[in-house]
Order: C-alpha cells, then sequence, then structure tokens
C-alpha cells in the first residue's frame, strides 16, 4: 500500500506543479491587461475628459458647416474640449454633413460604435487572429502597449489602423485591397504611408515587389499630395499646427519619442534627416528577415505591417496593436537566421514586452513604450544584420536575383 502511495506522489507533485503553471500563466496574461483596464476605469472614476481627439474633427466639422475657420490653436465648440484640428482639410467634410444630416448627438454615437467595433477587432486581431503570426501567450505580451488612452481618446487613427488591419487579410493575393486602404488612411494622417512596407515584405520578386511599392505609393500619397498642391494657406496653417503638436506637445512614443525622451529637439534637422537613415536600415532588415526567416507568406505581410508602425515617426497609443504581432514575428523567424541564438533573441524580444507592462503598471507610461519600441528596433536591426551577413543565398533566391 505505501509503495503505491509512493508511486502516486510523483504523479500528483507533477499534476500541482502543471496546475500551478497554468495559474502563473494566466496571473502573468492578466498583468499584461492592466495597463488597459486601469487607464479606462480611472476614467470612469476620476471623471476624465473622454473622446478629446475625435472632438478636434468634430469641432472641425461643426466649424466649417458653420462657415468658420479650421485652424485655429484656440478651435472651440460650446459643450466640447477639442483639441485642435490638424488633419488636412477635407477631413473635416464627411463630419460637417453628419453634423448638418444627423446633429451632433447622433454624429457621436455613429462614431463611438465604430469606435468600439474597432477597438475590440484590433483586440482580436491582437490576441486571437490565425493568420496573423504567434500564438496567444507570445501576442498577449504585447497587450502591455495597449493603455487607457489608446481608447479614451477617442483617436481617429484607431479605426484607420482597423481597416488596414482587415485589409491585411487580403494579403498577399490582392495587393490592390491592401493599397486602398492605405490610401484612405493616408488621406487622414499621411505618416501611414510606412504601412506601404508591407509591399517589400510580401512574397515575391524583387521587380514585383517594386512594382506594387511603387504604385501603392503613387496612388496612396495622392489625397496628401492634392491637399498640399491646392490647399493654399490652409496647407501653412496646418502644417504650423502640426509641427507644433508633433515636435513639441506630443513627439509619440517611437523615433521621435526617443530624441525627446533624451531630451533633444524631436524637430531639429539631425533628427529629421536621422528618421530617413532608420526607416532605411528598419526597411532593408524587414526584407532580409521576411527572405531569410522561412515566415508564412500571410506572416510575412503581417511582419511588415508591424514594422511600418513601428516606422511612423510619431507612434501614439491608437498605432500600438500590430506592432505586438511584428515582435511575434521576429520570434518565428529567428530560429532559421540564429540558430541555436534564438532562445535567447526570443527572451530578449518578449522582455521588450515585458518591459511595457511593467512601466505602464508602475505608471511609467512616459516611459514605458518608448523603451519597449527601442528595444523592438533593435532586435529588428540585429535580425536583420545576421540574416544579410549569413544567409546571402536564401536573400537571393527570395528576391529571384539568381
Amino acid at each position: 500500500m505505501a509503495s503505491t502511495e509512493n508511486a502516486a506522489d510523483p504523479a500528483r507533485v507533477e499534476a500541482r506543479s502543471a496546475r500551478r503553471r497554468i495559474w502563473l500563466a494566466w496571473l502573468g496574461a492578466f498583468f499584461c491587461f492592466v495597463p488597459l483596464l486601469t487607464g479606462v476605469i480611472s476614467r470612469f472614476t476620476g471623471n476624465g475628459y473622454w473622446f478629446r481627439d475625435f472632438e478636434a474633427v468634430a469641432c472641425a466639422g461643426e466649424t466649417l458647416a458653420n462657415g468658420g475657420s479650421l485652424y485655429s490653436f484656440e478651435l472651440s465648440c460650446e459643450g466640447m474640449n477639442a483639441m485642435p484640428f490638424v488633419y488636412p482639410a477635407f477631413v473635416a467634410y464627411p463630419f460637417a454633413w453628419l453634423y448638418e444630416a444627423l446633429g451632433r448627438d447622433a454624429m457621436y454615437g455613429a462614431y463611438i460604435a465604430i469606435f468600439v467595433a474597432s477597438a475590440l477587432f484590433l483586440c482580436w486581431v491582437l490576441l486571437f487572429a490565425r493568420q496573423a503570426p504567434g500564438n496567444f501567450w507570445q501576442r498577449v505580451v504585447f497587450f502591455g502597449l495597449v493603455t487607457g488612452s489608446t481608447i479614451y481618446w477617442g483617436n481617429i487613427a484607431l479605426p484607420l489602423q482597423a481597416l488596414i488591419a482587415a485589409s491585411l487579410f487580403a494579403m498577399p493575393r490582392r495587393p490592390w485591397v491592401f493599397i486602398l486602404a492605405v490610401m484612405l488612411a493616408a488621406a487622414v494622417k499621411p505618416i501611414f504611408l510606412t504601412y506601404l512596407l508591407v509591399l517589400l515584405t510580401m512574397p515575391g520578386s524583387v521587380v514585383y515587389r517594386i512594382a506594387w511599392g511603387a504604385a501603392g505609393a503613387l496612388f496612396a500619397a495622392g489625397p496628401a499630395a492634392w491637399f498640399m498642391l491646392t490647399g493654399g494657406e490652409d496647407v501653412q496653417t496646418q502644417t504650423e499646427l502640426l509641427r507644433h503638436y508633433v515636435f513639441t506637445v506630443a513627439p509619440g512614443d517611437a523615433y521621435l519619442g526617443w530624441f525627446a525622451m533624451a531630451g533633444l529637439p524631436a524637430g531639429s534637422l539631425p533628427v529629421l534627416a536621422g528618421y530617413f537613415v532608420y526607416a532605411m536600415l528598419i526597411s532593408i532588415a524587414a526584407i532580409a528577415i521576411a527572405g531569410a526567416g522561412q515566415l508564412r507568406d500571410s506572416h510575412r505581410c503581417w511582419f511588415g505591417a508591424g514594422l511600418g508602425a513601428l516606422l511612423l515617426p510619431r507612434f501614439m497609443p491608437p498605432d500600438v496593436f500590430l506592432v505586438g504581432l511584428s515582435a511575434t514575428a521576429l520570434i518565428l523567424a529567428a530560429p532559421a537566421i540564429l540558430g541555436d541564438r534564438a532562445s535567447l533573441f526570443r527572451k530578449l524580444v518578449l522582455a521588450c514586452g515585458i518591459a511595457a507592462v511593467a512601466g505602464n503598471i508602475a505608471d511609467a507610461s512616459d516611459y514605458a513604450n518608448e523603451v519597449s519600441t527601442f528595444g523592438l528596433s533593435l532586435m529588428t536591426l540585429w535580425l536583420g544584420w545576421v540574416a544579410i551577413t549569413r544567409h546571402r543565398q536564401a536573400l537571393i533566391e527570395d528576391l529571384s536575383l539568381a
């Protein structure tokens, strides 16, 4: 009898250990949601203001409908606490029409419905979408980048991110669907043209990718170029407002934010010139990793989209969702590129996500996401360098250069 109990002890110990690991895993996953949960709850309990970024375009629509000027540091509408309007003037036209046709309350209701649906969709994409790279346990670590400000500011960028994410499900078979989505998004925020990196990481010969990339750049940049050429005085005024808020008020959580965190002027000429070097290096690394990392065709596109988000010079809270998928793609590509060192690389990439979780929970949100995006950029450049220097033949074959 005693021998039977002794034999069962190791089994019971192993079962308890397995249950403990499961509970610890779910506890860790819960902490990844804490930055979002605490931020949203604080708005409910602290009577904080909601959807102030959306009120910028809503107020611009009302102002346009009433014959006022869109671009002003003191743009205001009764009952609103709107940020200044910094988008191209034609972005206000639909909101002016909605205001005249439906009134303010209905316009708010329609936008809130679209915004909530977009936020839920992006959460599902980051955590559960089967077409995207990685599994739930790898992806959830990067949910810590999602904070309350992602939601409570109500920025129009979030529905645009959802539009781009939805178009990725058509890739790589229908690049024109993706280009159309980027065109619509870039009409509002021209910096979203960085997402065209997807067209360079998708499978195909180098000629095929360059052709689609050139077509995408010409087509997607059209609305922004039209505003620049025909906007007249509005262009100059909008540029002044935009420079103030991008370089002084909120430079974001990636490239410009790194320099602002270091106390350097984000709008200086060396910083702006350095961005093009940074973008070129990340793009080359992305192409190399996609080619040498043995990623699935669909994973290559999600990887490019995540790095396209990371390339946004002013990377803001609504832009965080796809970055986590580029991180999980790095983890999947590492074994083919690094071999035995892939385990260390995976831990370092996950550490970037954990840094965001810990920093945002510890109320260090002014630095947490900057540290995380900086780390992911370094990991991308490291893996890209190894891919180029050690897997040249694989890259030549992937680009159909042989």
